[in-house]
């Protein structure tokens, strides 16, 4: 069963996440520019929370999201090479964490970023084609619920 949760819900169980370091209001900012596709701003604010973390599993998981905020902009600039290195180095260090990581469901966003990846069409690149791209990869404030 999945819960949707609004911006303050999801704010109140990233602090459970966060309890021994005051980082849910930056980290949440960081998630909003990353799905409304200002990546280099959550880029830039994701390293700051990965730099200042404390926690080794923390910088991890921020390291993940980084790499994969950066997977993007390297599509967006058509370095598609780079892009798949970095996106592949993302999604290894997303995985350990896709039923951890609450209140986003980290374990949809790697499955967006595997078919966004997998179906891009990297020789010709998707601005070039007469199709609907396939929608960005977003993290959303849900959360799973084994009720």
């Amino acid at each position: 069963m999945r819960i949707i949760l609004n911006r303050q819900e999801a704010e109140l169980l990233i602090k459970n996440l966060f309890r021994s370091e005051l980082l849910e209001d930056e980290f949440m900012r960081a998630i909003d520019l990353f799905n409304s596709n200002e990546q280099e701003q959550s880029y830039n604010l994701l390293f700051n929370l990965w730099h200042d973390s404390q926690s080794p599993n923390r910088k991890v998981f921020y390291q993940g999201l980084l790499q994969a905020s950066a997977a993007l902009q390297l599509l967006q600039k058509q370095k598609y090479c780079g892009a798949r290195k970095v996106y592949s180095c993302a999604i290894r260090k997303l995985l350990p964490y896709a039923s951890l990581t609450k209140p986003f469901n980290v374990k949809e966003f790697v499955h967006q970023m595997i078919n966004y990846f997998e179906n891009y069409d990297f020789e010709f690149g998707v601005e070039n084609l007469d199709i609907k791209p396939m929608p960005r990869p977003k993290l959303s404030y849900v959360i799973l619920s084994e009720a």
